[in-house]
């Protein structure tokens, strides 16, 4: 009996420590990977779906984030947070921020053609801008591209200006640069410029228009299809530039519309047309209209129209002493003796993102170049963005899936990546 009640004894004792150790234990449930496994194919399937109808590229191209997510909040489950990412295409909202001083900021709004408005409608999708000036010393999170003109000692803000970089922004440095500038070796450094002797000419042309991989591939196509705003409120008449050619363009109404007729050429042109246009030298140049508003009642009238020739020459002021650049794979235009006009280092930030974009000084009223600025901005800003009202942090445990799209407002095919996770 003694034996038995020691056994008893000793049961009972087991079973109070283990009563005593639960409390210091925590149960952990281990996540199923098969319910990840079934969110990701029903993101694609959401992906596929709206592709088919058409709706994904409407959201895309008229930035309708509430309709999108309308959309997704019927299609997906109730649990599932998510996010929509566009890769390759121009930001919808481009936030500039200029370290100079006001009367710099209105001569940058004025070669960007938004002395006035604050919209490019480009590939049937409106781009905004906003304007603020900055310190280099305190860039703001708010803005995607800081811009200056004239040489900087940027070494002095080294930490600020990669911190900037690291979240996939640009810098813009719009400079004449003497050979004691391309002595600054943070400078050169972060915008990829090595020297070169000599003078360079003033004819410049796209470094690349046949190779898809090259940064002057992809900035020629933007300048293809970047139009550029002529105000034509004096008369109804406004001048545009070809190199060193000065034309004008008058708008005007007729029974059929709006139209647009240019120098001595009688022709109307409407909406979507293509006119010629000859340089100084006696070479023609397309033209495309891309709008009208010939309505003086508002006090507005304007014609937007741009180059279409991706082997457009363009026509750099050549300064003495200035601008030893040579050429190199950065290079987006450069002269016909190989020094570099406007150049571009990618992937400049820590962890390889950011753009740092150097381009000559200019007469602000060459619309041709101004077409060629317009274009380098938007790339410069990034294109990459994220379609959402307010931002939001991913999860340590998501997953994701993409899909490669193309439409007849696209030039060029582009990536859409849906992310998904579970709220709890």
């Amino acid at each position: 009996m003694k034996g038995i009640a020691r056994v008893l004894e000793a049961i009972l004792a087991s079973l109070i420590i283990l009563g005593s150790l639960s409390y210091f234990l925590v149960a952990k449930v281990h996540e199923s990977k098969w319910g990840y496994a079934i969110l990701e194919n029903e993101l694609q399937d959401v992906l596929i779906a709206l592709t088919k109808t058409g709706e994904l590229i409407d959201f895309i191209r008229k930035n309708d984030i509430t309709g999108l997510h309308l959309e997704l909040n019927a299609l997906l489950p109730k649990t599932v947070m998510y996010r929509l990412e566009v890769i390759g295409l121009p930001k919808p909202v481009i936030r500039i921020g200029c370290n100079c001083s006001e009367s710099e900021l209105l001569k940058l709004r004025k070669m960007l053609h938004l002395e006035r408005e604050k919209i490019i409608e480009f590939n049937g999708r409106n781009l905004s801008f906003g304007f603020q000036l900055v310190d280099l010393s305190r860039p703001s999170e708010d803005i995607d591209l800081i811009v200056f003109f004239g040489y900087r000692n940027l070494s002095r803000y080294s930490w600020e200006l990669e911190s900037f970089l690291r979240e996939d922004k640009g810098i813009v440095m719009i400079a004449n640069l003497s050979d004691e500038d391309l002595n600054d070796a943070y400078l050169t450094g972060l915008f990829g410029l090595g020297y070169k002797a000599g003078d360079p000419s003033s004819d410049n042309y796209f470094a690349n228009t046949s190779n898809v991989s090259t940064i002057s591939y992809h900035i020629s196509r933007l300048f293809a299809d970047m139009p550029v705003r002529i105000n034509t409120n004096l008369n109804t008449q406004g001048y545009f530039y070809l190199r060193a050619s000065l034309h004008n363009i008058t708008t005007g109404q007729d029974e059929n519309g709006s139209y647009v007729v240019h120098d001595l050429d009688p022709t109307k042109y409407r909406e979507g047309d293509v006119f010629l246009a000859n340089d100084e030298t006696g070479r023609s140049w397309r033209i495309r209209v891309y709008e009208i508003d010939a309505d003086p009642s508002d006090g507005i009238t304007y014609a937007d129209i741009g180059i279409v020739d991706r082997n457009y020459t363009f026509l750099f002021p050549s300064v003495s002493g200035e601008n030893h650049v040579a050429a190199s794979e950065l290079t987006v235009v450069k002269t016909t003796n190989d020094f570099a006009s406007v150049q571009v280092r990618e992937g400049v930030g820590s962890y390889g993102k950011g753009r740092a974009v150097w381009i000559k000084i200019y007469d602000p009223n060459s619309t041709d170049l101004n077409q060629l600025l317009r274009s380098m901005m938007i790339y410069a800003a990034g294109e990459r963005f994220v379609m959402e009202h307010y931002p939001t942090k991913l999860p340590t445990r998501y997953v994701s899936t993409s899909m490669i799209l193309s439409d007849a407002y696209f030039d060029f095919p582009f990536v859409v990546k849906l992310i998904g996770w579970f709220v709890y």
